[in-house]
């Protein structure tokens, strides 16, 4: 059974394997607020007390309910399901390694353009664009525990790629809060910005600023 449902409807399943973040791109926003509409998205219904109305638990499509999110979409296309516990596992750990495919194919695209291919020729011998293979190829300046939160799920490249301008004890701070609070991307860029601003720019009383990151801290 399919329905359209609210967002505010929708949770993430707390048989998540890890709590990676699905990144979505500028272009895929812009998709989406233009035509109003994005993939269809996995649910199943959670038990409530009795009057309380529906929530869904996540099972198939984070990436796409993040989308509707950031589109300023209201509702989003779900087909509702009733299975086990065991079955939502499955399903997770298939998107789990998919995750993990993701990370191997950027390390392996950073590895040729550092053994000294051009990108544009690393990029055609893959099928890749230039852009994806240069993104790749900037992992090399993570903190080796960023890269670690990138490896098992916690953090996405969208994650990363602010932070890539800091320190890496600044990187590694920001990382761990990222994934304790479940940061959007968009919300790690404002840190990210913060966190420069502070490092690199005086304040007015000539000291590395006030110590406000400029994201509110989840409740």
């Amino acid at each position: 059974m399919y329905a359209e449902l609210e967002l505010d409807l929708l949770e993430l399943s707390p048989l998540r394997p890890s709590s990676r973040i699905p990144d979505v791109t500028p272009s895929e926003i812009a998709a989406a607020e233009a035509s109003g509409f994005v993939q269809p998205i996995v649910v199943r219904a959670l038990k409530r007390p009795h009057g309380a109305p529906n929530v869904y638990e996540i099972i198939e499509g984070e990436k796409s309910w993040i989308l509707a999110q950031r589109a300023g979409l209201k509702t989003i296309l779900a087909q509702v399901t009733a299975i086990g516990d065991e079955r939502v596992r499955q399903k997770l750990k298939v998107a789990g390694v998919q995750q993990k495919d993701t990370v191997a194919e950027c390390e392996y695209l950073g590895s040729m353009v550092r053994a000294g291919t051009k990108a544009a020729e690393v990029a055609a011998k893959v099928g890749k664009t230039r852009s994806v293979v240069a993104h790749a190829s900037r992992l090399e300046k993570a903190a080796p525990i960023v890269l670690a939160q990138f490896r098992r799920g916690a953090l996405t490249f969208g994650h990363i790629k602010p932070l890539l301008s800091l320190p890496h004890k600044e990187q590694e701070r920001l990382g761990f809060r990222v994934e304790r609070e479940h940061l959007s991307c968009r919300e790690t860029e404002r840190l990210a910005e913060s966190a420069r601003k502070g490092l690199f720019q005086p304040s007015n009383t000539g000291g590395q600023g006030n110590g406000s990151d400029g994201v509110s801290k989840k409740q």
